[in-house]
């Protein structure tokens, strides 16, 4: 052991070992109570640590309190003051007594006399100092420290046989640090430090390969393979974009095209939908992400039937039997329309109301009351069912019936005819009186219905 425990160190083996916890683990001021007065008064207030502890203030809280503060630790302004007045009273005969333990101390001595040993380093096997007697950085020993360390730490374990071990050699070859742990924790699990750590290691590793591979154009190269695997991955968009843009543009209802749209609404933004739905509007975009939110990716969505029957079936029937009788309606003699069914078609004559929809919901009220029918619908259901019917209501032109009066211009049309051929075309006056004779007979029949 040399005489001065100044220049002593740590291997880099055991640094990474035991180092791994000589972290500040609080922003506050470490000095203890006894020199730096914190905690006490009213408000028990511990200023926050501004700077780090140095080697020789750390050996002062030793040697003043018994208490050990690592190197590093947080101290606040007003006990670095402190410390300069404290720092020169130290007797030499301290630091001799400080020199011996140390010189005496070992990693693996349990005693509690040995003020270094912390709980953090009786969980850590370690390996007592005397083993490793070439630990000392001197300029001659540099070289011979590191590869002993090196040596030792991949002799703990046979690692050139395995995979990481043969990659570990080669790290060590190329002055980066080995992969020490393998991220076993699923990586949406994982912590955020978890996560840098091993993304900065496989960082490393990536570079230190491309420069073996092109030593003046790893970051060329690098990013060459990085803008690779996108065009792959756009040319692979593009394509089922296109598909989906075909779907969408065939869908004839805009259920179906919200369908097709909540597909891809979430993982494609607006403006670039837009370039291969040109019409498409923000509504329709965000309504389809909704669909998705609500319903899934592209999930079908039956439309629900709500029957409501507020209208009792005997009371209805009362009604409709009223307003088709001969007394309400009447049937013209031409056209015809198709009722459709859910079992069949059938084909209807024209039919006409007599009356005004207020008229006849005057008489069927009248009518009840006549008849004794107890509780009739409302009047507003008896319009709303009106209103349903296909029938319309007659009217008058010239004082009579706009469709007699049709029919009546038909026959005269007809008596024009006549009257031109029996003229024009020579057919004889006897005979187109006749015929106009015979025309008149049919048409008072028809205008008296």
């Amino acid at each position: 052991m040399p005489n001065s425990f100044d220049n002593m160190t740590i291997c880099p083996q055991h640094r990474a070992k035991l180092g791994l916890g000589w972290t500040r683990g609080s922003t506050r001021c470490r000095i203890p109570a006894a020199l730096s007065n914190h905690g006490k008064g009213s408000r028990k207030i511990w200023p926050k640590g501004d700077r780090g502890l140095g080697k020789q203030d750390s050996e002062t809280v030793l040697q003043k309190t018994g208490v050990f503060i690592q190197a590093g630790s947080g101290i606040c302004r007003t006990c670095r003051g402190k410390m300069k007045t404290i720092r020169p009273t130290i007797p030499t005969t301290a630091l001799a007594k400080l020199e011996a333990q140390l010189k005496t101390a070992t990693l693996q001595d349990d005693s509690p006399e040995n003020p270094f040993k912390t709980l953090q380093h009786q969980h850590i096997p370690v390996t007592p100092m005397s083993t490793v007697p070439s630990t000392l950085f001197s300029p001659s020993a540099i070289s011979q420290a590191f590869d002993l360390s090196m040596t030792s730490e991949y002799d703990e374990e046979p690692s050139t046989s395995t995979p990481k071990g043969k990659l570990n050699c080669f790290l060590a070859a190329r002055d980066v640090s080995p992969i020490r742990t393998s991220m076993m924790t699923p990586w949406e699990e994982a912590a955020g430090r978890t996560k840098r750590h091993y993304l900065r290691k496989a960082r490393q590793v990536v570079f230190v390969t491309l420069e073996e591979i092109a030593p003046n154009n790893s970051e060329m190269l690098f990013r060459a393979i990085k803008e690779r695997q996108l065009d792959e991955n756009d040319d692979t968009d593009c394509m089922l974009l296109e598909a989906l843009t075909a779907c969408y543009e065939n869908a004839s209802h805009w259920s179906s095209r919200r369908q097709i749209l909540s597909i891809f609404a979430d993982k494609v933004s607006f403006k670039t939908v837009q370039q291969w739905i040109p019409d498409i509007t923000r509504y329709r975009y965000s309504i389809a992400r909704h669909h998705l939110l609500l319903h899934g990716r592209g999930a079908d969505i039956s439309p629900q039937k709500h029957v409501r029957i507020k209208v009792p079936p005997e009371k209805l029937d009362h009604f409709l039997a009223f307003i088709t009788s001969a007394r309400v309606i009447q049937d013209l003699p031409f056209g015809e329309k198709t009722l459709k069914l859910s079992t069949t078609e059938i084909k209807i004559p024209n039919v006409i109301r007599n009356s005004i929809p207020e008229q006849i919901i005057q008489q069927y009220q009248s009518y009840c009351a006549e008849t004794g029918f107890s509780s009739p619908l409302s009047r507003s259901s008896l319009c709303r069912i009106l209103d349903v019917c296909s029938a319309s209501t007659r009217t008058s032109l010239q004082g009579l019936d706009y469709f007699s009066a049709e029919g009546g211009k038909a026959f005269d049309d007809m008596v024009t005819v006549v009257d031109k051929l029996g003229d024009v075309y020579e057919l004889g006056l006897t005979w187109s009186k006749e015929q106009i004779r015979k025309l008149k007979l049919p048409r008072h029949g028809y205008s008296r219905r």
